[in-house]
């Protein structure tokens, strides 16, 4: 299976490249500041920003899951743009990844509720509180929501 991963700036990147590579995932990554130390046969980077639709274009192609980790989507045009590429391209699997701390993730519930895709909003507990959840553990959970079905269009939360 390819994912198109779409990288912030955080440091859950890192782990959830790591992880996917090592369950055998392909990936093609957009990230506006990856790291080119990052290397693996089945790793595709590509740098840019989420406002160039002809880039998102790029990297959703021939993908079957789209995984947008903390920060990647700060706004919901973003999440349109997205979604509207995913149509085009029938990926129907969706999962965001959210720091609490990102008030702006608790306005996309409503809009992907309307929408026919399996999506999954995961939350942790960050700077808004006084524990962490870690970095290797949150991406092991965001790697289970591609498969797993439980959570399919509902948003969940993960804490220590």
């Amino acid at each position: 299976m390819k994912l198109a991963v779409l990288g912030g700036p955080g440091f859950i990147t890192p782990h959830f490249l790591s992880q996917a590579l090592r369950s055998g995932y392909a990936i093609k990554l957009l990230a506006p500041h990856a790291s080119k130390s990052f290397k693996h046969p089945r790793l595709t980077i590509a740098h840019g920003s989420l406002k160039d639709i002809s880039l998102i274009e790029e990297v959703l192609r021939d993908t079957q899951a789209v995984i947008a980790l903390p920060q990647a989507i700060d706004n919901l045009e973003t999440l349109v743009t997205i979604v509207q590429t995913m149509y085009a391209h029938n990926i129907t699997r969706l999962i965001i990844a959210a720091d609490l701390s990102q008030p702006e993730s608790k306005q996309f519930e409503p809009g992907l509720k309307k929408l026919n895709i399996d999506w999954t909003v995961v939350r942790y507990t960050g700077s808004e509180v006084s524990f962490k959840v870690p970095g290797a553990a949150f991406a092991k959970y965001l790697m289970s929501q591609i498969t797993d079905a439980s959570n399919v269009r509902s948003a969940v939360l993960l804490s220590n």
